[in-house]
């Protein structure tokens, strides 16, 4: 089996949240576990932080249903530091079995398709570092970075938009994939293919030639090609894709300033909330969007690299 990072952390229960008021049929809540870690790093901050986990949870339990008629809970396992010498805000992510082809997260399978895995394993986890001067309620001054703002962003990773491809263009688990990775396009040198090839079962079979090299092409970056985000588009969304490989950044961001999944953050309040291309890529990771009134338009100030879900063995 693979799994992602933190195999050998022990968590420690010390507060429990549940998000959702009135659960209805098709409703996800989330299930915080703060581990000590967490309390220490947050200090006189843990109220505010732990009541910005909850907003977060019942926003996202407001706009994403289950894909079956009962309800489910996504625990998450969080940790926190403080990490003066890192240019890391958060990080966040998601587990997997491990097996051939593309395959969803623990998260995706629990809320899409009522499994729930059976190891000891949550359906994802998420990191703070609370050394960052953060702003907390959604009150966030021209010094401050928008905590809440950041939170969604890391629940995007933890609910699958993260690839599992490196800097080879393959995956380090051989034909093991996250389900992201079915709709990554790549330049082979005069037209966009799919960076991961594949057998009539849709089993990965290998990468293009030239996928090293595709990777790392600011000039044609690698296009997430989903049926939702191309009708939302009217042609892939480009991912992030720097002509360094940044593992834990590239592929697993896009290249859109201001918005939710963007690989960098400035200083100041955002606009909170899933944009129309945010709620396609769910849709398109195999996700149940209810409509929300109006489209968020996400700006940003000066940046701030953020590097966000990461996966290792």
């Amino acid at each position: 089996m693979r799994f992602k990072l933190r195999l050998a952390v022990c968590f420690s229960m010390i507060g429990l949240t549940l998000t959702g008021q009135g659960i209805h049929a098709g409703d996800i809540s989330f299930w915080f576990n703060y581990d000590d870690s967490f309390t220490t790093s947050a200090g006189s901050n843990l109220t505010a932080a732990q009541s910005d986990f909850a907003f977060v949870g019942t926003y996202i339990s407001s706009l994403v249903k289950t894909g079956f008629t009962g309800n489910a809970v996504v625990q998450i396992n969080v940790s926190g530091s403080n990490d003066s010498s890192s240019g890391v805000l958060a990080s966040a992510g998601g587990y997997a079995n491990g097996n051939d082809g593309f395959e969803k997260s623990f998260t995706q399978l629990l809320v899409q398709d009522n499994i729930k895995n059976t190891s000891s394993y949550p359906e994802a986890f998420s990191n703070i570092n609370f050394d960052w001067n953060w702003g907390y309620g959604g009150s966030t001054t021209s010094t401050e970075i928008d905590f809440r703002f950041v939170l969604l962003h890391e629940m995007f990773h933890a609910f699958g938009f993260e690839s599992v491809i490196d800097a080879s263009g393959a995956s380090p688990y051989g034909n093991s994939y996250n389900d992201f990775d079915q709709y990554v396009k790549g330049w082979d040198g005069s037209k966009y293919v799919n960076l991961v090839d594949r057998d009539s079962s849709n089993i990965p079979t290998g990468v293009i030639a030239n996928a090293a090299n595709a990777v790392v092409d600011s000039t044609h970056p690698l296009l997430f090609d989903g049926p939702n985000v191309r009708a939302y588009l009217n042609a892939g969304a480009e991912l992030y894709t720097p002509s360094a490989f940044e593992a834990g950044a590239s592929i697993s961001h896009y290249n859109y300033p201001g918005q939710l999944a963007y690989f960098q953050f400035g200083y100041g309040s955002k606009n909170f909330g899933f944009s129309g291309l945010d709620q396609a890529f769910l849709k398109d990771l195999g996700y149940t969007v209810v409509p929300e009134p109006g489209t968020c338009v996400l700006s940003v100030a000066s940046l701030i690299i953020l590097v966000g879900a990461r996966r290792k063995s």
